[in-house]
């Protein structure tokens, strides 16, 4: 006598969406509350809040609505960007999974440092941020107390040439 057994795995690539919710979101989290970007399959950037963050995925806060599946990519300041997909929303809050996960390095120096905006055409030839202004501090402010002084000589002169 033979007896024949078949087993129904299912998909690997829907294996997130089958598991029990507890199961999906085992990871240790940590709080975060931070501003960041996020790029969707398209390059599009969206300004979101980061709520939480573990190794395994994050959850966010924002208006703009990703479907379940959409591949995104996050920006942590101070540990570079983490490929995910989103595999859940509720209302404004979207949940994701990273893939691959985040190494241990990666999670405790994500959001150590100040939010990164990258602006095409403001660096200076030595890769420093040109912030537009063509003196140093201290040639700005001899220039300010020296208009205000010269304006103040004006208004004398003015009023003495009046009286």
């Amino acid at each position: 006598m033979t007896l024949a057994a078949k087993i129904d795995l299912p998909d690997p690539r829907n294996a997130i969406d089958q598991c029990d919710a507890s199961e999906r979101r085992a990871g240790t989290r940590t709080t975060v509350g931070r501003l960041s970007t996020i790029r969707d399959g398209q390059d599009i950037p969206h300004d979101v809040i980061v709520e939480d963050l573990s190794l395994t995925g994050f959850r966010y806060r924002s208006t703009d609505r990703l479907p379940i599946g959409t591949p995104i990519r996050l920006g942590l300041a101070g540990a570079g960007t983490a490929a995910a997909q989103v595999v859940r929303v509720d209302g404004d809050d979207h949940g994701c999974a990273f893939d691959p996960p985040l190494s241990p390095n990666q999670l405790e120096a994500a959001f150590t440092s100040g939010t990164v905006i990258q602006t095409p055409g403001l660096t200076s030839g030595a890769g420093e941020i040109d912030t537009g202004e063509p003196w140093p501090r201290a040639v700005r402010t001899a220039i300010f107390i020296g208009g205000g002084a010269a304006a103040w000589v004006a208004v004398v002169a003015l009023l003495k040439a009046l009286s």
